[in-house]
């Protein structure tokens, strides 16, 4: 889905519980075409996002970056990620479903897990530090 703003896109994942009113969704930067090498981005909590064939290993060691690169099938040969895009786990933008949005593509069976596993690891170690930080008043 196209956004308007510095975010590129954003990939979105809806939850399937009975209440939700809401997709969950994790922006895609490129940050200026600087990647995860940008100055102030922190590269732990981002990842490659790809939608043709990279060598993901080479860069994600280049930029810093430790969590595995997420390919995206793109919905037409239109929809495709500039090189330098990145998932930036550590944002979570709500997009209520009245909304309109343009979809550009899906996650790899493959990448799901990951993405899974990988929003999951930020988020705990945030809420480990946020936790930490409240215990110390």
């Amino acid at each position: 889905m196209v956004i308007p703003s510095a975010c590129q896109y954003l990939c979105s994942f809806s939850l399937s519980h009975q209440h939700t009113t809401a997709d969950y969704n994790r922006p895609i930067l490129t940050y200026q075409m600087q990647g995860a090498k940008k100055h102030g981005v922190n590269q732990e909590d981002h990842a490659i996002i790809y939608t043709e064939k990279i060598r993901s290993e080479e860069i994600n060691r280049d930029e810093g970056m430790t969590k595995r690169a997420i390919e995206m099938v793109p919905r037409t040969h239109r929809d495709k990620l500039e090189p330098k895009s990145r998932i930036n786990y550590a944002k979570i933008y709500t997009v209520e479903h009245n909304c309109k949005v343009l979809f550009i593509g899906q996650i790899t069976k493959g990448s799901e897990g990951p993405f899974m596993r990988d929003f999951d690891d930020t988020w705990n170690k945030k809420r480990q530090i946020s936790s930490a930080s409240w215990s110390t008043y």
